[in-house]
């Protein structure tokens, strides 16, 4: 089930702006996290892809307890082969940063405005003050090379 942007806080992200990013992004609230605030996805807010996620690292490890065979893995958060940085110019000349997927980077241009309303909104939900960036208009974007 898509999950939908909803008002911050403060009330700085017009309501149209935030019903928009729900209507054209397939992942508009883009962050998977777990009730402790751990990050356990992130998706591409234009397709909805996952580009970054758990993965196994290290050995795993099984031991008895109580009769109960307990297995035990440790993951972390990595960038998934389809994971690309979008870097949106903005009017002032100011730069954003913004993850997405290599499949559908190029039709960023026409969703521009609705990607980064989600990442202020992101931004809002962990406390940041978004009052100041908030006013920034996007322009144009490249994608960056990862490595």
């Amino acid at each position: 089930m898509k999950k939908l942007l909803k008002e911050d806080r403060k009330g700085i992200l017009p309501k149209a702006k935030i019903n928009q990013a729900n209507a054209k992004l397939v992942a508009p609230v883009y962050v998977e996290q777990d009730a402790s605030g751990v990050v356990n996805e992130v998706f591409c807010k234009i397709c909805g892809r996952t580009i970054l996620g758990l993965v196994e690292v290290g050995e795993k490890r099984e031991r008895l307890v109580g009769g109960v065979v307990e297995r035990t893995v440790t993951v972390a958060l990595h960038k998934l082969p389809l994971y690309v940085v979008l870097e949106i110019e903005m009017e002032d000349g100011s730069r954003h940063w913004s993850p997405a997927c290599s499949v559908c980077a190029g039709e960023a241009s026409g969703v521009l405005e609705e990607i980064y309303t989600a990442d202020l909104a992101r931004l809002a939900e962990t406390g940041m003050d978004i009052e100041e960036i908030a006013k920034r208009k996007p322009k144009t974007f490249k994608l960056l090379q990862e490595g």
